[in-house]
């Protein structure tokens, strides 16, 4: 094929593909899977302050490049959902155009780059990688290891230095990206083995600020998710050659996923008991492994070792022998590793193509496997739609793990359906009756429901399951003082915050006990706390104003005041405070002012009519007070009755 052909046929790969994933471009932000996280609840989001990208973590990752992506996007166009998984798709096919480009310059063949770039673009296990917006990171460190890689195949050709920096550069700007880029210098090294380079100190040297980079970001990726919490604490009881025989079975797994790309689901949990296949496949790979040895001479062996080391160096960092997360495989992990395996795939298929015995049944194939993974990838975009349609999915593909029941619930109950989110989180007690969020959140739902003591039981069920879960006491402390225990609600939110310091839910409801104690200098004390952590927040600084108030600091509980209503111009609370404090310092005039803005935002605001009643009796207005009393009792004002009476007629 020439090389003007190869063009059209990458050409109509990206058109299948960008016509595969057009039902992808209006599915939802996804709550519940890091996409709230990463751009709903993301502060950075709103910011071009490049020294906060590069400096902080988020969800316990490190990646300032794929969040520095987000804000531009929002720069330009808000919170759209449209533009956020275009950018995706964008880039998806844009790594399509480099897998062809790399294969190209690796095999010197543009028949099997183009294969292989149609089975990266088409296969379904990447539609996780693409449809989940905050799998952005996927597509941003792929697109600058395949560039990198590219550079030093270059690099290798030319002997130009310039091709060298660019390599690096780019591996640097992947690993800004994700932190998955750590394998790239072991890459290098499977290139110059396929490439039978000698082995000079020279090419062990122009690898080594290349595995530096790597130690440096694998050191802050550590780091970042233990900031972030990101080990799932599992009760397995795996021995070590259980945990190996998993490790070799997620393997297999991703292997014959490649070829059987079906029931597929958002995680793939472990298993509580190691059943007989995940044990045989240590000697399934030995012998895959000894035959591929046995091959290796044949061009055809050659490319599959090579495809295979491909996929195994890309797994590396994913490759769990001690369990740390829920799921033993994740489909977006392919993203890159599927490389390798298209290679030999795409060289047997690119054989037949030259045989005449065989062309056609080459093109049938070939034909066949694009249809069908069109199909399933279309199919499975329609899965990612939202939360729900996901979490609906995983509980058919594992009905009986309860994670997706919890995770349903939690989608649910975001969404103030309540008594689908019960059930829900009903059903995941029923299948793992020892997950201490299932409890907790529960209890979120109970509490909101009005059944106080029935979330006063779930979270000390969850305390019980684990001791040290910050939440639950939080949560057990709102429960205590809607029962009226507010020393007892203290107490847990105190527990909260020893836990976890930064808890501001748990500095919130312990500031509003405190209030309602009459304990206004800790309420004080817990707001400015607050207020540290999330600056600006209008009922924060409300918080501070009622404690100031309390105080009897009344222009500081006017300034805080002040500051509320700028944050929220609309909160007909934070007037009737400003008011109360206008009183208390007796002016008056600027009272009725707030009272009146109050009652325009709450007509029936009951208690504004009677302070402003006596506002303007203070002013000596008996009309005005008269009449904003009798308008109060209209509304079912009470203990206004005596002031009717004394002073109207």
């Amino acid at each position: 094929m020439s090389k003007f052909n190869s063009k059209i046929w990458v050409f109509v790969i990206l058109l299948i593909t960008g016509l595969v994933y057009l039902n992808s471009l209006n599915n939802e932000l996804l709550s519940g899977m890091d996409d709230d996280m990463y751009i709903l609840d993301n502060s950075l989001l709103k910011s071009f302050d490049l020294r906060a990208h590069f400096s902080e973590y988020i969800a316990g990752n490190y990646h300032p490049l794929t969040t520095l992506s987000y804000s531009i996007e929002y720069f330009f166009f808000g919170i759209n959902k449209t533009a956020f998984h275009t950018t995706n798709l964008l880039l998806h096919l844009l790594n399509t155009f480099l897998v062809f480009l790399f294969v190209s310059a690796l095999l010197k063949n543009e028949m099997v780059a183009v294969i292989s770039a149609g089975i990266f673009a088409l296969h379904p296990m990447h539609v996780e990688s693409v449809s989940w917006i905050s799998e952005r990171k996927d597509q941003l460190y792929t697109l600058f290891y395949l560039t990198s890689l590219i550079q030093y195949l270059k690099y290798k050709s030319l002997s130009k230095m310039k091709n060298l920096l660019l390599c690096g550069g780019s591996f640097i700007l992947s690993l800004l990206s994700k932190s998955m880029a750590v394998t790239l210098p072991l890459m290098l090294f499977a290139i110059d083995f396929y490439q039978k380079s000698h082995l000079t100190s020279r090419i062990f040297l122009s690898k080594i600020p290349f595995f530096g980079l790597s130690v440096l970001f694998g050191i802050i990726a550590l780091k970042s998710q233990a900031t972030g919490n990101t080990f799932y604490e599992l009760h397995l009881n795996y021995s070590i050659f259980e945990r190996a025989s998993m490790l070799c079975y997620s393997i297999v797994f991703y292997m014959f996923k490649f070829l059987t790309p079906v029931n597929l689901s958002v995680y793939h949990f472990y298993p509580h008991e190691v059943g007989l296949l995940p044990k045989i496949c240590p000697l399934i790979i030995a012998v895959a492994s000894w035959q591929l040895w046995k091959i290796r001479k044949s061009d055809l062996g050659k490319i599959t070792l090579l495809g295979f080391v491909i996929f195994i160096i890309s797994l590396l960092p994913v490759l769990q022998l001690i369990p740390v997360g829920r799921a033993f495989a994740s489909e977006r992990y392919t993203y890159v590793a599927y490389i390798g395996l298209a290679l030999p795939v795409a060289f047997f298929l690119n054989t037949w193509l030259n045989h005449p015995k065989f062309n056609l049944i080459s093109i049938s194939v070939i034909m066949i496997i694009t249809i069908a993974f069109s199909y399933l990838s279309f199919e499975r975009n329609e899965v990612w739609k939202s939360s729900e349609v996901l979490f609906t999915d995983l509980i058919s593909k594992y009905p009986e793990n309860g994670f997706g029941y919890y995770s349903r619930g939690v989608v649910y109950d975001h969404t103030n359906r309540l008594d689908l989110a019960l059930k829900d989180y009903d059903s995941s007690i029923l299948y793992n009756p020892n997950f201490h969020k299932s409890f907790n959140n529960r209890a979120v739902v109970r509490g909101k429901k009005g059944n106080l003591k029935g979330a006063l039981h779930d979270c000390n069920k969850s305390i019980m399951i684990k001791p040290g879960f910050a939440s639950a006491y939080n949560n057990r402390g709102n429960a205590k003082s809607g029962l009226g225990d507010l020393e007892g609600a203290i107490k847990d939110c105190s527990t909260a915050i020893k836990i976890d310091p930064t808890f501001t839910g748990a500095y919130n409801n312990r500031g509003s006990a405190y209030l309602s104690l009459s304990k206004f200098d800790k309420s004080l004390s817990d707001f400015q706390m607050l207020n540290k952590l999330t600056p600006n927040s209008p009922e924060v600084l409300q918080g501070i104003a009622a404690s100031y108030q309390g105080l009897k600091t009344y222009e500081k509980s006017i300034e805080y005041f002040t500051k509320s209503l700028v944050a929220q111009p609309n909160n007909y609370i934070a007037f009737f405070g400003r008011a109360a404090s206008n009183f208390y310092i007796e002016n008056y005039e600027n009272a009725i002012k707030d009272y009146d803005s109050a009652l325009a935002l709450n007509p029936n605001y009951t208690d504004a009519y009677v302070n402003r009643g006596m506002s303007y009796f203070k002013l000596n207005k008996m009309n005005e007070a008269c009449e904003s009393w009798i308008m109060g009792k209209k509304r079912g004002a009470e203990n206004v009755d005596s002031f009717i009476k004394s002073y109207c007629k």
